[in-house]
C-alpha cells in the first residue's frame, strides 16, 4: 500500500513503463464479454460502464456507452467516445496518462488498465509530497501539450498505481488549447489558461484533503480565493453537465413510454 515515504524512480514518476505488449485489436463488440474480468463501474444514466477485460494476458480498461439509451449513445456518448479516444491518442506515450490500446466501435474504447486505487480511497496522511510532485509533473506535460484535463477535481481521475505512483485517467472533459471548431478556437485561447490553472488548482485541493501540512501559503491563499474567470468556468461546466443529464433524462423517460 502507498505511504508518504514511499520511495520514487529518479524522475519522481516520470518514467512510467509503458505495458510491453499492447491490446490485441481482435477485442471487438461480439467479443467483448467473453473477455471481461469483472465491472469496474456499471456507470448511469449519463455515464458510461467501465469493465477490466483481459486478452492474451493483457488487461485493459474499457469505457462503454453500448448499453445507455439510444438515443443518449448514439450523440451524446458517440460524441464523447470519439473526442476521448483522439485525446488518448494524441497523448499517448505522455507518463502518467494511459496507454491508449484501440477503438472498439462508435460507443467503446479500450486503454491500459493501472492496477491500485483511486484517490478517494485514500486516506489523509497516505500520500506524501514525491506524490503530488509526481502528479504536478503529469499535469504540466499535459499543459506543455496544449491539453488542460479540466476534471481533476473528481478524485476517481487520479490513481494511485501499486507503486504508489499518480496516473491520470477520464479524458472526456479534456480540452486543447488549439481544438475545436475554427471559430470557437479564439474563446478557447482565451478560456486555456484559466482551464490549466484550475488544474493546478485542483491539485491543490487533493493535497487540502490528503496531506494539508504540504500546502504552501500561496496555495492556500488561491484555494481561499476564487476569481470572477473560476465562477465563469464552473457555471459553463455546471450548465453543459445539466444539459446532458437533462438529454439523458429525456431518452430514458422516452425508452419507459415505449416499453
Amino acid at each position: 500500500m502507498p505511504t508518504g515515504n514511499m520511495q520514487y524512480s529518479k524522475h519522481r514518476g516520470a518514467s512510467h513503463e509503458r505495458p510491453p505488449t499492447a491490446m490485441p485489436d481482435t477485442l471487438t463488440r461480439d467479443n467483448l464479454r467473453d473477455h471481461v474480468v469483472r465491472e469496474l463501474s456499471d456507470g448511469s444514466a449519463t455515464r458510461a460502464e467501465i469493465l477490466l477485460v483481459e486478452v492474451n494476458g493483457v488487461r485493459a480498461a474499457v469505457k462503454d456507452y453500448r448499453s445507455r439509451d439510444r438515443r443518449y449513445r448514439a450523440t451524446i456518448g458517440r460524441w464523447l467516445i470519439s473526442r476521448e479516444a483522439a485525446m488518448y491518442e494524441y497523448l499517448n506515450g505522455v507518463p502518467g496518462i494511459p496507454a491508449f490500446y484501440h477503438r472498439i466501435d462508435r460507443y467503446a474504447l479500450a486503454v491500459e488498465y493501472i492496477e491500485g486505487k483511486n484517490c478517494s480511497q485514500c486516506a489523509p496522511g497516505e500520500l506524501g509530497p514525491e506524490f503530488f510532485d509526481a502528479l504536478r509533473e503529469i499535469v504540466a506535460a499535459l499543459h506543455a501539450r496544449g491539453v488542460a484535463h479540466c476534471d481533476l477535481k473528481k478524485d476517481t481521475n487520479i490513481i494511485v498505481d501499486d507503486h504508489g505512483r499518480p496516473h491520470v485517467i477520464d479524458l472526456a472533459a479534456a480540452l486543447r488549447r488549439h481544438g475545436g471548431p475554427l471559430p470557437m478556437r479564439p474563446l478557447m485561447c482565451w478560456l486555456w489558461p484559466r482551464f490549466a490553472k484550475d488544474d493546478i488548482k485542483a491539485i491543490s485541493k487533493l493535497k487540502r484533503k490528503l496531506a494539508p501540512e504540504l500546502l504552501t501559503a500561496e496555495q492556500r491563499r488561491a484555494l481561499e480565493h476564487r476569481t470572477r474567470a473560476e465562477r465563469l468556468l464552473k457555471l459553463i461546466m455546471r450548465t453543459a453537465r445539466r444539459i446532458i443529464k437533462l438529454l439523458a433524462t429525456k431518452g430514458e423517460d422516452a425508452r419507459k413510454a415505449r416499453a
